[in-house]
């Protein structure tokens, strides 16, 4: 009896070994495949990190950019004003000078 049992036995550890196996192999298939997926994910993530800091980048150029230009025209703004404002008085002066010199030109007239 022990003669039949024990093919039967080897038989089943050769199953069971099989299985085994066979569960060794789909757990290390699937380990891969979450490695890929996790490897994916982050080369995913690097690049759309990649692509926020370029384009970050590319605001702050443009930003500063903006700045500078704005600066150009305050000054260039500033220096017109001031400019016009020199203008006016050189005017004034010229009106107060005018004005001064038919005052006294009455004055002589009149003494």
């Amino acid at each position: 009896m022990s003669e039949l049992t024990e093919p039967e036995d080897i038989l089943v550890a050769q199953r069971e070994i099989r299985h085994l196996q066979d569960t060794i192999v789909a757990l290390r298939e699937e380990m891969e495949a979450i490695r890929n997926s996790q490897e994916a994910n982050l080369q995913r993530s690097s690049a759309n990190m990649d692509a926020e800091i370029r384009q970050l980048r590319d605001t702050i150029t443009a930003l500063r950019d903006e700045l500078e230009d704005t600066r150009e025209r305050a000054g260039q703004e500033v220096h017109d004003a001031e400019r016009a404002a020199r203008a006016e008085i050189e005017e004034y002066r010229d009106t107060v000078r005018e004005l001064r010199e038919r005052l006294d030109r009455e004055e002589e007239r009149g003494e």
